[in-house]
């Protein structure tokens, strides 16, 4: 009889632990529920709303870059220093090297990069190296960009400012100018008028990418056995010189002394192109 007053006791000690509880949750939803789970909807939205925030950031940053590269300054600046502008190369693309790209992510359009000889190149002796503050991003390509701009770096007093015009995913493109005092007027000219310009390769080169006063620059081509004539900035030739003109260009080739330019393009009845160039030159 004991032993079961004593279970008894013990049941209805559960049993009031058992309403208390549930009399304190009701009391704690009946005082604080009613602003405790608003409160707690507040902060599950406010926390979206900020990460919304920070992905419309991120989306504006990319935005802002992609509006960055396309408004650009598309001039160098008329002068460094007090030295006026002589050329200015727009929209050079960096060559980069495969293994060796650079982080992207630290390049911004606008920025100014700096170009060094690299005469210890094992691949080119021209080569002309792009550094980034103290990160080496590329190199120029080969050609005439790279032949003037190893003329100036060994000038001490002419100037180069480079910056990057254009980031298009990971294809970096450079806007260079170059800064000298006038010179004297060169005191000799000759015209001539290329040759082997039919071909159809060729056609389309001179019609998309040459106009008349372009400069454009000259190598010698071992298989032909003529000096080829390019327009700056792109790699297709536009004719040959004749062979008449080979012992001139070739004495210029290590020259800084002249400027040679298309003077005259001639379209015939049929549409062909001819096409007349231009070097000036100390004698």
């Amino acid at each position: 009889m004991k032993k079961t007053n004593q279970e008894n006791k013990r049941k209805r000690g559960c049993l009031y632990w058992l309403l208390f509880g549930w009399c304190f949750e009701l009391a704690y939803w009946i005082i604080f529920g009613w602003w405790v789970k608003p409160l707690l909807l507040l902060n599950k939205k406010l926390k979206e709303k900020n990460e919304l925030s920070q992905q419309s950031t991120k989306d504006n940053s990319k935005s802002e870059n992609q509006f960055n590269a396309i408004t650009a300054p598309n001039q160098a600046p008329k002068f460094i220093n007090g030295i006026p502008l002589n050329y200015n190369y727009k929209h050079e693309k960096l060559c980069q090297i495969r293994g060796q790209e650079p982080d992207i992510s630290k390049l911004k359009v606008g920025q100014e990069v700096s170009l060094l000889p690299e005469p210890q190149n094992q691949y080119d002796k021209n080569a002309i190296a792009v550094y980034h503050e103290n990160d080496k991003i590329g190199y120029l390509y080969r050609g005439y960009v790279q032949d003037i701009a190893n003329r100036f770096n060994n000038d001490i007093d002419a100037e180069i400012f480079c910056f990057i015009c254009e980031i298009n995913g990971n294809d970096v493109f450079l806007n260079i100018g170059f800064y000298q005092e006038k010179r004297e007027l060169l005191n000799k000219e000759t015209t001539f008028k290329l040759i082997r310009t039919s071909s159809k390769e060729i056609q389309e080169t001179i019609d998309d990418c040459v106009s008349e006063e372009d400069e454009v620059y000259f190598s010698y081509d071992y298989e032909k056995e003529l000096f080829e004539i390019c327009p700056t900035g792109c790699s297709f030739a536009i004719g040959y010189a004749p062979k008449s003109k080979s012992s001139l260009l070739e004495s210029l080739e290590e020259s800084d002394e002249y400027r040679a330019y298309v003077s005259e393009i001639e379209e015939d009845d049929n549409g062909k192109y001819s096409v007349y160039v231009t070097i000036e030159y100390e004698e």
